[in-house]
């Protein structure tokens, strides 16, 4: 079963690719990399099949692994949306073997991608900006700002 997190615990980032139900999110393929929670992150896109882009994302954290995720664009369960599901240091995943964090889209327009509490941003200069809507313990919810660069 699965659980649809408007803004889940943990962090999640995103950047798509090639083309999403038609829609092109080509501008954010490749990889990326920032700072944000705390430490260094990370995440690489691969062009879509299918209407679905797959992708992965990593924080690191004073030199450690702290976490890594499995990102998916597309419809899953039947819900148009990003798709994540979170993975400790050693692989073992924090959702139960069945579920997994769902971002509902909204839509998608030139050089921006944005779900339910969550937007990609392309500038400028070619930087990523990134909106996390994250819910906090005692039930607030906070909106973190990422930028990321590509890597060459």
């Amino acid at each position: 079963m699965m659980r649809i997190w408007m803004a889940g615990l943990c962090a999640v980032l995103l950047s798509t690719t090639a083309q999403a139900d038609g829609d092109d999110l080509s501008w954010l393929e490749g990889c990326w990399r920032g700072e944000g929670l705390g430490g260094v992150v990370s995440e690489c896109w691969m062009a879509g099949s299918g209407g679905l882009m797959i992708g992965s994302f990593m924080l690191e954290s004073e030199g450690e692994l702290a976490f890594t995720e499995h990102l998916m664009i597309g419809e899953a369960g039947g819900v148009d949306g990003y798709h994540v599901k979170h993975f400790t240091s050693e692989l073992v995943g924090w959702e139960s073997r069945e579920d997994y964090v769902t971002f509902p889209r909204v839509g998608y327009s030139a050089g921006r991608a944005e779900w339910e509490g969550l937007i990609y941003q392309q500038g400028a200069d070619g930087a990523l900006s990134v909106s996390l809507d994250m819910r906090q313990e005692d039930g607030s919810v906070s909106t973190i700002i990422f930028t990321l660069s590509r890597i060459e």
